[in-house]
């Protein structure tokens, strides 16, 4: 399993209370656990952690995640 740190956007990430998946877990994952109005509205996210290529790394819904990667889901 991994755990995911969400950051609300504009916001601080809570780093409290960590979303745990299955490793390998994309970020659509992520966005199926949440609300699949987070999968409808998707319009891209970004990543903090060892996944990024960079901080504040825009990414897809295909992105893989790793252990105590920091997210932020934009919608539309």
């Amino acid at each position: 399993f991994i755990r995911i740190y969400l950051k609300p956007q504009g916001e601080k990430a809570d780093m409290d209370e960590p979303l745990v998946l299955k490793k390998e877990a994309t970020v659509e994952d992520l966005c199926k656990n949440l609300h699949k109005d987070f999968l409808n509205k998707f319009k891209y996210a970004r990543i903090w952690g060892e996944s990024a290529d960079h901080p504040n790394q825009k990414v897809g819904k295909s992105h893989e995640l790793v252990d105590e990667d920091i997210v932020s889901i934009i919608t539309n």
